[in-house]
């Protein structure tokens, strides 16, 4: 029998939620003591290495009591999910369970480090064509490298929604341990993922909008999308003060084709995008009839390009209508997207959408 590790970290991510709104102090303290040794028990059997290289087993064989295959970006990125729940939910019970959060929040938090810094085992850089700008980053691939920093990540090595996830769990590890190499990483990732928006202007002069699945992917995908709307909204919030300078470089298209950018601020770039990202999916892949979202927009596979050489960026392509299943998560998405919008915004509609949802 085989588990497949992102499956139990979903279970685990879901562990600490339930002692959130549990009047019961005994049986929230119960869920959170077995999420921390469900966590525990996944983290010594399907990881391998030493603390400055973490490895994640693909599979586990509880009759071998073996591990096998090299987990991707994704399974290992709820690992540090997992982690990050289990500190929130040890900070909202520290009161009531004080033995408990003296025994595990600094060992967890000094583990997340731990993960944070074997992730670079999956990080490579490239240069990305994309719509508005020409620029070299260093992301998370797929598949892991043996060697930080050397990951495979051009064309369908790298996806979007990996970033997004990440992204998410940054922002999350910074608001929980105030370690800034977290913000750092979850700008820089959210960034990227905005420079996949489909800026290209349509004949009416709009944005034709949407991120693709990956720089190597023209389908617009639910799971490429929804999930940065929350993590932008909570950077908005961090990166909002009186103050606030306008630093963040701006890229997007004229009228006439022309790439430009301009300063803003981050706090109102992060949200203008996350609302742009979550409108732009409402609109093209809720499905009317059922209320909840469809899988993807499909589109040829062929990337296309305008201009030459240090003026060659990514052009729109035409996508399809909206197909595949409609997975939990992708309606799941929208759910905390919509929350955070309108806890931060106040507008009814996005209350109406949560309601709807």
């Amino acid at each position: 029998q085989q588990i497949m590790k992102h499956a139990l970290f979903a279970i685990l991510f879901f562990c600490p939620l339930f002692a959130f709104g549990d009047t019961n102090d005994e049986m929230a303290i119960r869920d959170l003591e077995r999420a921390i040794q469900m966590t525990d028990a996944t983290m010594e059997h399907s990881f391998s290495g030493s603390t400055s290289n973490m490895r994640m087993y693909d599979l586990y064989n509880l009759e071998t009591q073996q591990g096998s295959g090299t987990a991707d970006v994704w399974p290992y990125t709820a690992a540090i999910e997992a982690h990050c729940s289990v500190i929130e939910a040890l900070d909202m019970l520290q009161e009531k369970a004080p033995q408990l959060y003296n025994d595990n929040r600094e060992r967890y938090v000094k583990r997340l480090k731990q993960l944070f810094n074997s992730l670079d085992y999956y990080r490579g850089t490239y240069t990305l064509n994309s719509y508005a700008r020409i620029s070299q980053w260093s992301i998370y691939g797929v598949h892991r490298s043996n060697t930080k920093g050397t990951a495979a990540v051009t064309g369908i090595e790298n996806v979007y929604d990996d970033q997004m996830w990440i992204c998410r769990e940054m922002v999350r590890a910074y608001k929980l341990t105030g370690d800034n190499d977290y913000l750092t990483k979850a700008e820089y990732l959210a960034n990227y993922c905005i420079d996949g928006w489909d800026c290209c202007l349509d004949a009416d002069g709009k944005e034709y909008g949407g991120i693709s699945w990956g720089p190597g992917y023209n389908s617009k995908h639910s799971c490429s999308n929804g999930p940065i709307i929350q993590p932008l909204v909570w950077l908005a919030e961090i990166y909002k003060t009186d103050n606030e300078e306008a630093n963040l470089r701006y890229f997007y298209i004229l009228p006439d084709g022309t790439r430009t950018s301009e300063m803003r601020r981050h706090s109102e770039v992060y949200l203008e995008m996350a609302r742009k990202v979550y409108a732009w999916q409402k609109e093209k892949l809720l499905n009317r009839q059922t209320g909840v979202y469809w899988d993807m927009l499909g589109a040829p596979g062929e990337i296309k390009y305008v201009g030459e050489g240090r003026n060659k960026y990514r052009d729109h392509v035409d996508n399809g209508g909206p197909s595949g299943t409609a997975y939990t998560y992708n309606t799941g998405t929208m759910l905390a997207g919509t929350a955070e919008l309108y806890r931060v915004t106040g507008e009814e509609n996005y209350l109406q959408d949560l309601n709807d949802l």
